[in-house]
């Protein structure tokens, strides 16, 4: 007779066992869940959306957040949006795409923020539409700041150009113009959106500084401490709901029109104080913290 299992061994066999069968069930009820918030949103149910600004932004996450928001704005079943930020910021062309898509949505329907973990430099530029900003106590807000690189001249190979500014764009003063031009912008904006909550003033906000979640209150460049959940019960209280589901925006985006978003918010114009189209954005960021930009002529305009 073979000896019967030790009471150890027992259970190790019956965690193996609960382990295998979630597993299974994970697999098989996951497209399900899938399917529920994909049913949700077609069948035009009360729902909030929840998209996400993540990492540093790229001309690559400014057409995915895009396209989100525009099929947000596309769907009747969409009833408000919240931004989930964490972000420090990108180039100042994500950055931009991203601002214009927000303003065109909140001009639609109620744009709720909330800063996870950084909102800063273009993260925070381009959450300036939504209607209030929430923030977790000790989260980087605000850094209202421009940074420019341009390109170091390379005696290393020999060049034929079609024009003396070919290879840098520009003199000096040339290029910390434009970037001072962009810093004006940036700082325009937060005085147009925030102005009546700020109890700092405009060469403060010029400063560029980072202030933390709980600070970012008190001065006013965000408006409450809070999580989430807060930011999206805020949004359906604002557009009137009692009952709503919370959506993701790849849910959305998945629902909606195969029609191309990215050409169709191409479209759609955003304000007049972005009107800078002979700026090469290439080389200009909005970014807290180091660019790794090959080294240049770096310009931090503050006012």
């Amino acid at each position: 007779m073979s000896p019967s299992p030790s009471g150890s061994q027992a259970r190790r066999g019956l965690y193996l066992g609960v382990i295998i069968i979630a597993l299974i069930a994970g697999s098989v009820t996951s497209p399900y869940v899938t399917r529920a918030v994909d049913s949700a949103v077609r069948d035009g149910q009360n729902t909030i959306a929840v998209i996400e600004i993540d990492g540093r932004m790229t001309i690559d996450t400014a057409e995915t957040v895009s396209n989100q928001l525009y099929a947000a704005r596309q769907n009747d079943s969409v009833e408000a949006v919240v931004l989930r930020v964490n972000s420090p910021g990108g180039t100042i062309s994500a950055a931009e795409s991203v601002y214009m898509a927000v303003n065109a949505t909140a001009r639609q329907k109620p744009v709720v923020a909330s800063v996870g973990s950084i909102a800063a430099s273009g993260g925070y530029f381009s959450l300036l539409p939504a209607e209030r900003i929430y923030t977790t106590p000790g989260a980087p807000v605000g850094n209202v700041g421009v940074i420019g690189v341009r390109p170091a001249e390379d005696g290393a190979e020999e060049r034929i150009v079609s024009g003396p500014d070919k290879i840098r764009g520009g003199t000096k003063d040339d290029f910390r113009r434009q970037v001072q031009s962009l810093q004006r912008e940036f700082v325009g904006a937060v005085m147009f959106h925030r102005g009546d909550e700020l109890m700092i003033s405009q060469a403060q906000v010029a400063h560029a500084k980072v202030y933390i979640g709980a600070r970012a209150v008190q001065n006013g460049i965000a408006d409450r401490v809070g999580s989430l959940h807060d930011a999206i019960a805020y949004a359906a209280a604002r557009a009137g709901l009692e009952r709503y589901t919370a959506v993701s925006g790849s849910a959305v985006a998945r629902t909606s029109s195969t029609v191309s978003l990215a050409v169709a918010a191409q479209n759609e114009t955003g304000p007049a104080a972005l009107d800078a189209a002979t700026v090469d954005r290439r080389r200009i960021l909005a970014l807290y913290g180091q660019s790794d930009t090959p080294a240049g002529v770096v310009t931090n305009a503050t006012g």
